[in-house]
């Protein structure tokens, strides 16, 4: 029982009120804050390996994945810090298992971004030609997301399918090889002409 509910009955007006929800592990709060200073990516200490382990790449491949969501969604050269964030958040709350799936995820998080900006388009737009191109981009955006993240879910689901199918592998014996002196060599293998000299002389002095 937790502190809280003890006060609660010691006071004598409650029961147990106990918090009995489940805990989430890898919570989008657990995510390491990025910052952009001019075209640099900061990451908090111990941030970067984290994001490394979580979305299975080595040091330049999350570079390369930093660079590529904040150039796709820079204005006049410069990327919301808050926009950056949130691709990033929607990457880490998917947690991919393979390079497609972060590739999938990673187009679907620009998708989403831009159709957030084209929705701020329409809302601002003062004009009929400024609102029509808010509105096809807010709808190609919608329509790019919900298409990645169907065939993100496809690929995943048939991949866990066949996991299950195909059932736990296992492990092949491995050849024993000669590790240590009581093991017994096998003997060499003579050549052609050597076996049949051999085996004249063996003929020959039976004969004899």
């Amino acid at each position: 029982m937790s502190e809280a509910t003890k006060r609660v009955d010691d006071d004598g007006t409650a029961a147990d009120v106990s918090d009995n929800r489940p805990q989430r592990q890898d919570h989008i709060s657990d995510m390491p804050h990025l910052r952009l200073v001019g075209e640099q990516i900061g990451i908090e200490a111990g941030g970067k390996r984290r994001l490394m382990r979580r979305f299975g790449v080595n040091s330049n491949q999350l570079e390369a994945l930093l660079v590529r969501l904040a150039r796709a969604t820079a204005r006049e050269g410069q990327t919301s810090e808050s926009e950056f964030n949130l691709m990033v958040g929607l990457i880490w709350e998917q947690k991919p298992e393979t390079q497609m799936e972060l590739h999938l995820l990673s187009l679907a998080a620009i998708a989403s971004v831009m159709a957030a900006r084209g929705a701020h388009y329409i809302a601002v737009s003062a004009t009929v030609p400024q609102q029509d191109s808010g509105e096809r981009l807010f709808s190609r955006s919608n329509r790019t997301y919900a298409m990645l993240m169907d065939v993100y879910y496809r690929t995943r689901l048939q991949r866990h399918h066949l996991a299950q199918l195909e059932g736990p592998r296992e492990a092949r014996p491995e050849p024993l090889a000669i590790t240590h002196q009581r093991a017994v060599p096998m003997p060499p293998v003579q050549p052609a002409e050597a076996a049949a000299v051999s085996t004249s002389s063996e003929s020959e002095s039976e004969w004899q």
